[in-house]
């Protein structure tokens, strides 16, 4: 019995971290969360960053400055912010349901940074 408790546990932590966004290149498909970023001009990038329902933009924030600071290969750069949604897919699977649900607004960080040289 308290191997089955155990398991249940494991398993259920090992859910709820696979539905935090980590710090990786987003992709289209079943791998939507992550980051993407696009060069503007020289020293000038746009970096978006994709969460799930449990992230908050908080950690967010710190995804995208960890990808400026990447970028610029420093912590000396400048960056505008703002907080915005996308349409996610939410999958639920309750046995012996599946069920998804395309219209869940899910966090996304926007932002322009500038390197300083």
């Amino acid at each position: 019995m308290k191997i089955a408790i155990f398991l249940i546990i494991i398993l259920t932590a090992n859910t709820l971290v696979g539905c935090a966004t980590s710090f990786k290149p987003r992709e289209e498909g079943m791998r939507r969360l992550g980051y993407t970023d696009r060069e503007i001009s020289e020293n000038n990038y746009e970096i978006d960053v994709y969460g799930a329902n449990f992230d908050t933009y908080e950690g967010l924030e710190k995804l995208w400055h960890r990808r400026a600071q990447e970028l610029c290969h420093t912590n000396q750069y400048t960056s505008k912010l703002e907080h915005a949604t996308y349409p996610g897919k939410t999958w639920i699977v309750i046995i012996p349901v599946f069920w998804i649900d395309n219209n869940d607004p899910m966090p996304l960080v926007k932002g322009v940074l500038t390197c300083n040289e």
